[in-house]
């Protein structure tokens, strides 16, 4: 429990809680229109740091995430609040059919092969006329900055990947309604020299 209390912290901390992600979300939902009470998965969710942008607006949020540590921690932090954490997609089944799955910088950790076995199961999960919104840090291209460089070591993932290796990936088992790119900066400051570009698929 030490471990997920720290890393929620240190998520916190180095990205004022994801302060423009979660910003760009509200957006993104506010577009969508889902109705109340639907069922929205957070794929890679960790502590659940999106929990809020979800069940404030009425959905029903399911968190999931390999790590047990973080769920139960999540479960801590917003189990009141009607959310349901767990480290088996099969524990969800109260949610499924999902009528909108989050994959939030979660992809950019996982190897091909797996990838794109887990982008088939979610599509499983998802209903029918349900979305898939699909987020992850793009490989920079011709990128000279040395503090980028040291921020990018931080994520540890050893799969980052193009625009069109994301699009193929996703398009294993789902069709890309809408992509662009938008820029996420370390501590969320505008014009802050370290950024992440991050790509944005909007699926079904």
């Amino acid at each position: 429990m030490i471990n997920a209390f720290l890393n929620d912290i240190a998520q916190r901390v180095l990205t004022l809680n994801k302060l423009e992600q979660r910003l760009h979300l509200c957006k993104l939902l506010d577009g969508l229109a889902l109705r109340e009470g639907a069922s929205v998965l957070d794929f890679g969710c960790g502590t659940g740091l999106f929990a809020p942008v979800f069940y404030k607006r009425g959905l029903r949020y399911f968190g999931y995430d390999i790590d047990d540590g973080l769920v139960r921690y999540g479960n801590r932090l917003y189990g009141a609040k009607g959310c349901v954490f767990s480290s088996s997609l099969g524990n969800l089944n109260n949610g499924q059919p999902f009528e909108l799955i989050l994959a939030n910088c979660c992809f950019h950790h996982i190897d091909d092969t797996t990838a794109s076995d887990i982008i088939k199961g979610l599509r499983e999960h998802l209903d029918d006329k349900g979305l898939l919104i699909f987020i992850d840090i793009l490989f920079p291209e011709n990128d000279r900055s040395v503090l980028r460089a040291w921020f990018r070591r931080l994520e540890r993932g050893a799969y980052i990947r193009s625009q069109k290796q994301y699009i193929g990936l996703v398009e294993s088992a789902f069709s890309v309604k809408r992509n662009y790119i938008t820029r996420s900066f370390f501590m969320s400051i505008r014009g802050a020299p370290i950024y992440n570009d991050l790509l944005v698929l909007v699926c079904g």
